[in-house]
């Protein structure tokens, strides 16, 4: 589905008047090979094709991508880039600085990150793992996930135990809700060797790439598995803040027929509005360098300059940008625990001492409500009035965090507080580098096919 979310954006942006000023977007989509070592090869050949580059999503190809973007002085646009160095623009707020702002939130400094066993998700945890370490987190152990035998999964989170140091584990696999069976099976072990009683905070790296559904919506593998509902309250999982749910807003762009797919919404993952929201980003970026420029012709190489500072309609939420510098975390919390949610306003400040869940205590400043969801219990807040994932506010520009399972207070190194990430392009637009199994989960979608994992 990845050519119909670009192709989605391109109409949308034809018909904008705003946007509609003499430049004229397309997009070349290119399928490459989903081994690290080949996927830039296609990408090596198009010199002189595009004004800029949407990708990759997977942040080992970042340096290479951004090296070719400076040599043909075109534009980068990649979420995957978690190095500061590396010359980018995200569309996206860098997912390293989202899991910073929510470690330091919560005072969690010894992380462990564990991956599937596959090149894209080794590949990324080390990514990831290299990222945190150089804001200060001490990240061990990394390990992989192994599934050539029944126990993989057990001998990972074996490893991570006998650290006796990380309570917090970063998973980079496709997560459960959009069909990852190598999370499903790791909840699972983790659950049955009592990592979930014990405290363990799991946290999906692959929802901070996008808007994962949670307002007024079920899903029947945690509602029709009394198990894998246990070992999901573990889960905290942290994602994009979206107005409307991804499913329906999909829907309803099938019914208008700007989506021609007869694929069930529920087959489709998320990462369609990101694609979505990217391509009509680098657009508001070029107008925003051209209005800065006086009107003159805006080249990919200027976008790196682009300050932000505008709104637009992404596929199912407003994106607000704000000026390069100023803090942003564009993420809010889903089901069953919960997470953080700022917008564009500064970072809460962390509490002196660690806020309970139990109790009447009132809730330290920042927090807005506080939701402990024990094994059983069907959303009784420690703080304030009943939450729920109905009632929870997605639009409010409060800093609003929930909290999950209590975990033993971690001492935290100090890290640079997080920066708004800003994007840009023009011309032709890219985008290298997705992974089928994170577009569509299920299998079942003919459309454009972008990897063969």
């Amino acid at each position: 589905m990845p050519v119909a979310a670009a192709n989605l954006a391109l109409s949308r942006l034809r018909t904008d008047s705003y946007l509609s000023r003499g430049y004229w977007y397309d997009v070349k989509l290119l399928n490459e090979d989903c081994s690290v070592s080949k996927a830039l090869t296609e990408l090596g050949e198009m010199e002189g094709y595009g004004h800029a580059y949407i990708g990759p999503f997977n942040p080992t190809l970042c340096h290479a991508a951004s090296l070719f973007a400076q040599h043909w002085e075109a534009g980068l646009a990649s979420p995957g880039c978690l190095d500061a160095d590396w010359l980018n623009l995200p569309p996206i707020t860098p997912p390293a600085k989202v899991l910073i702002t929510v470690l330091r939130f919560f005072r969690w400094a010894h992380v462990a990150v564990i991956s599937a066993p596959t090149d894209l998700w080794e590949s990324t945890g080390e990514e990831v793992a290299s990222a945190l370490r150089a804001m200060g987190l001490p990240i061990d152990p990394v390990v992989t996930m192994e599934t050539k035998n029944k126990g993989g999964a057990r001998d990972a989170l074996n490893e991570i135990r006998q650290t006796n140091k990380a309570k917090v584990v970063i998973m980079c696999m496709s997560s459960i809700l959009i069909g990852g069976e190598h999370q499903k099976e790791l909840l699972l072990a983790a659950l049955d060797m009592g990592m979930v009683a014990d405290g363990y905070i799991f946290i999906p790296y692959d929802a901070l790439l996008y808007a994962m559904p949670y307002q007024d919506i079920t899903f029947p593998l945690l509602t029709n598995n009394t198990q894998l509902r246990h070992a999901y309250s573990a889960v905290l999982t942290v994602t994009m803040a979206s107005d409307e749910s991804f499913y329906e807003t999909f829907r309803q762009a099938q019914i208008t027929r700007e989506i021609r797919s007869a694929i069930s919404a529920t087959e489709v993952s998320p990462l369609f509005g990101t694609i979505f929201n990217m391509v009509y980003f680098v657009a508001k970026s070029v107008e925003e360098r051209r209005q800065a420029g006086g009107g003159h012709w805006v080249t990919g190489s200027q976008l790196f300059n682009s300050e932000g500072g505008f709104d637009f309609k992404g596929f199912n939420q407003l994106g607000p940008q704000v000026p390069r510098g100023a803090p942003t975390l564009p993420t809010l919390p889903w089901l069953p625990n919960l997470v953080a949610v700022t917008d564009t306003r500064p970072i809460p400040p962390i509490p002196t001492t660690r806020p309970r869940t139990t109790g009447t205590t009132p809730p330290p400043p920042g927090v807005q409500a506080a939701h402990h969801l024990e094994q059983g219990q069907t959303g009784v807040p420690a703080w304030g009035p009943p939450a729920t994932a109905r009632n929870i506010s997605t639009s409010s520009k409060k800093s609003q965090v929930i909290h999950g399972p209590p975990l033993p207070e971690l001492p935290v190194t100090a890290a640079p507080p997080p920066r708004a990430g800003n994007t840009t392009t023009t011309g032709n637009i890219y985008i290298p580098t997705l992974p089928k199994d994170n577009i569509n989960p299920s299998g079942n979608d003919n459309t454009t096919p972008i990897h063969t994992d």
